[in-house]
């Protein structure tokens, strides 16, 4: 099982050639099975969180990162410079492991994709913290804090 919970949800993606989900991560352990067409994932650690900008706690596209990869201004976001992303091409009968908050940006190459996602919460995550912290930790902390900000400035 490997140290994780229960699945908590799945997500069928259906969409056509060109269609892109913009870089993002996700809280959770991620199984991205492709099942009719390609498409090709950019991944980027989470130590790239300064790099991609993130929307702020709250926005709408939270969690999401303000830079377009085809045409990233870099004059608005000079660190974007740094991201280190590996690349993959997905064809059908794939599957994708996508660590829990590693970013993730996807694009349909086919004119008939179909996908499926199963998430699972990660149960191995010790609430022990122990220094230094990895980058996924220091992601979950950088959010959490923004969090009790916002909460207690009342937003």
């Amino acid at each position: 099982r490997l140290g994780w919970g229960e699945l908590t949800s799945n997500l069928l993606l259906i969409g056509q050639h060109g269609n892109v989900t913009p870089a993002h991560y996700d809280e959770q352990q991620n199984l991205f099975a492709q099942i009719h067409g390609r498409k090709r994932v950019v991944l980027f650690g989470p130590e790239a969180f300064r790099s991609l900008y993130p929307f702020p706690l709250g926005h709408p596209h939270d969690r999401q990162s303000q830079v377009d990869l085809y045409a990233p201004d870099l004059a608005r976001f000079p660190r974007f410079e740094e991201a280190q992303g590996y690349e993959a091409s997905l064809s059908p009968g794939d599957v994708l492991y996508i660590p829990q908050y590693w970013w993730h940006h996807l694009e349909n190459l086919d004119d008939e994709c179909v996908s499926l996602n199963f998430w699972f919460k990660d149960q191995a995550v010790s609430n022990k913290v122990s220094l230094p912290l990895t980058p996924s930790q220091h992601l979950a902390m950088r959010r959490n804090v923004e969090r009790i900000v916002a909460d207690s400035v009342g937003h």
